[in-house]
């Protein structure tokens, strides 16, 4: 009976949760939508400046890392000394842990407005200067915004404590929807470019903060502007202590940017071995943290025994993340932004349903688990488990199926590339396939932190990120894989491959530690489960081959008057292999020949070849003999030309214009 309840208690909270995110996460649609509309991936660097600089250094380097420390370590705490002692007693933890946590992400933010290129350089070396030169202004100015979203993770968290959901995922959603608010309005109105990002965010995060402000409501006469549980000598020391640790990281970068040469005999980036340096000295910090305090009988303490392993585990999935970006950035312009694009499409599933599960879960297991109710404790978490995997399942095989459709019809107005298309619907068909594992980890990860058993998760996190970065930089640089689109391959199945193999250690532990996923019922379960998913990939596969010949998605496009003698600057150029291709007027290039020119940077490969393709169809070729155009290379290369069944092959000197003439006799 007392499972049923916290279920249906359960239940309710993620429908409360669930109703602000889905607003949240159409709003974050919306964004992209017009991202996608305005500033299509292969148009200009402002998709990819944006993508890094929000994604991965606000959103992932900063929000994420402090929202995954901040709530396991401090809710349990929190929710303990309110039972246990009184409201008045609890917040003087949550006074110290805002207080230090305003005055870190201070200090986190004036640094990245003082020195935005050097985080770039770290992070994004394979971007060119003009989209690091973009992606740094974005960097600067949205940083404040960065800041309110650091501290609205407390307010999440004290929400959450007190079973408060609606207000912290009302302002979720009411930051995307400002944001999008502005920038479109920027855009249309104002003829903004990039910095219409920058203020819509701004506005949004204000927005946001008001919202939590209003939740949080009468409790904010708890808040006091100081350290109620550090004495002054303490803070010295520990002040001391993270002063040591910062000096040994700029020493880091120093000896790497010194030694980048050897670095590169080996086949290691400098930017790889700052990270990992990076990596090994914060790690070094956490370790000492959870060393001193492991035995604290003092609040502040005990916050820091269990934040010191769980930012180990954060602090090794961002090293993942960032090392995986950094190789992205080496892919053709554009494509980073593609594979954010297409994660916006995959992670749409997973975070509505089980982030919104997971904030639901975490208060009522943490009661089950401070009652030592373990049976009530395995049905909820062997439930949920069977549920995720009767949605998830099938459904990723929906939509590798539905993939092609499904980026077409959410981003493509007719001003996106064929090329642009292509990348983005095979990133999400690669990142796809780990849906079900990226479902679980939330579930999983909860059920630990409950139980304030942290080490489990750090350890098989810290297996999975070097699993994941080694998969990356073995086949990139030791193996030689290094062609942008295998670059692009690699660095797209690394997340769920590493995703799989943390997710199914964690089972194998948690089945250890608790009675959940009984071996006979399970295989039962998974029989039905693979039926299911035949069953409904036919249900959608077949029909919509059908509905696609019928109802054509063409039909949804912006059409255009294009009037050109070849169209050269029409996005149906499409390629795979190519680094850019765009107008040489608009590339830097010396034209020699007319404003017309074509040009195609790529990496030389000698497993490889290069090719650019345009469909001819909308063209009158049938009365003509031959199509001729010039070409002329870097380097010397033979140029394989084709239409249809002809084909000619034309030896390049390098820096020499050549003629090439392709017959059209066999062209029907």
């Amino acid at each position: 009976m007392a499972t049923e309840s916290v279920g249906h208690k359960i239940v309710r909270a993620m429908f409360v949760v669930g109703f602000f995110w889905l607003f949240w996460k159409f709003g974050g649609f919306l964004i992209m939508g017009i991202l996608a509309k305005f500033f299509p991936p292969s148009a200009g660097p402002i998709a990819d400046a944006y993508a890094m600089t929000y994604n991965m250094v606000i959103f992932t380097a900063l929000f994420a890392t402090v929202l995954k420390v901040i709530v396991p370590a401090f809710m349990p705490i929190f929710i303990e000394m309110k039972e246990k002692a009184s409201e008045e007693e609890a917040w003087k933890l949550a006074n110290t842990v805002l207080n230090l946590l305003i005055l870190g992400g201070l200090l986190a933010v004036c640094a990245g407005m003082l020195y935005p290129e050097t985080v770039l350089e770290t992070l994004a070396p394979g971007f060119g200067d003009r989209t690091r030169a973009v992606a740094a202004d974005l960097l600067r100015m949205m940083l404040p915004g960065a800041f309110l979203l650091l501290v609205g993770t407390m307010a999440l968290a004290l929400l959450n404590s007190y079973k408060v959901f609606g207000y912290p995922a009302a302002g979720d959603a009411l930051q995307k929807f400002l944001w999008a608010g502005v920038l479109i309005g920027g855009i249309m109105g104002f003829r903004w470019g990039a910095e219409a990002i920058a203020y819509g965010f701004l506005v949004g995060c204000v927005g946001q903060t008001i919202i939590n402000l209003v939740g949080i409501g009468r409790k904010l006469r708890f808040y006091r502007p100081d350290l109620p549980l550090l004495r002054g000598s303490r803070i010295v020391k520990e002040l001391g202590i993270l002063a040591c640790f910062l000096t040994a990281l700029w020493l880091c970068q120093f000896l790497c940017l010194v030694f980048a040469n050897a670095l590169e005999a080996v086949y290691i980036d400098k930017q790889l071995a700052w990270l990992t340096g990076a990596l090994l000295i914060s790690c070094g910090y956490c370790i000492l943290l959870w060393h001193r305090t492991k035995n604290s009988p003092n609040p502040i303490g005990r916050f820091a025994a269990l934040a010191g392993p769980i930012l180990i585990s954060i602090l090794f999935a961002r090293y993942r993340d960032l090392v995986t970006s950094l190789y992205q950035t080496y892919t053709k312009a554009g494509v980073f932004a593609s594979f954010r694009f297409a994660r916006s499409i995959g992670d749409f599933p997973h975070v509505i349903l089980t982030q919104t599960l997971a904030i639901a879960m975490l208060p009522y297991l943490c009661d089950l688990a401070a009652r030592k109710d373990w049976q009530s404790f395995g049905k909820v978490l062997t439930g949920t488990l069977r549920i995720l995997a009767l949605i998830f399942v099938p459904l990723t095989a929906v939509m590798i199926l539905l993939s092609d459709g499904i980026v077409q019809l959410a981003w493509d107005r007719g001003n996106w590339s064929a090329t642009d298309l292509q990348y983005t619907a095979t990133a999400l068909r690669l990142y796809i396939w780990g849906l079900f594992f990226f479902a679980v980890e939330n579930a999983l990860m909860q059920s630990f932190f409950s139980t304030q058993r942290v080490w489990w998760p750090t350890i098989l996190g810290i297996a999975a990120a070097f699993f994941h970065v080694l998969f990356i930089v073995a086949l990139i640089r030791w193996v030689g894989f290094d062609y942008p689109y295998e670059t692009f391959v690699i660095t797209a199945l690394s997340l769920p491959a590493s995703k799989a193999f943390k997710n199914l250690a964690l089972l194998l532990v948690a089945r250890v530690q608790v009675a959940i996923l009984p071996a006979r019922e399970t295989l039962a379960f998974l029989v039905k489960l693979a039926i299911v998913t035949a069953a409904v990939g036919l249900a959608v596969k077949l029909p919509y081959a059908a509905l696609r010949q019928k109802m054509p998605l063409d039909a949804l496009k912006e059409r255009r008057l294009v009037v050109d003698t070849f169209n050269y600057e029409a996005p149906e150029w499409f390629t795979l292999d190519a680094d850019s291709v765009k107008p040489a007027k608009n590339d830097d290039v010396k034209v020699e020949m007319g404003e017309y020119s074509l040009c195609v940077r790529y990496h030389v490969s000698g497993r490889r070849a290069v090719w650019v393709r345009r469909e001819l169809g909308e063209f009158r070729i049938s009365e003509a003999m031959a199509l001729e155009f010039w070409a002329k290379c870097s380097h010397n290369a033979k140029l394989a030309a084709a239409i249809g069944e002809a084909k000619v092959d034309v030896p390049l000197k390098a820096g020499e214009w050549a003629r090439c003439e392709v017959p059209l006799a066999q062209v029907g």
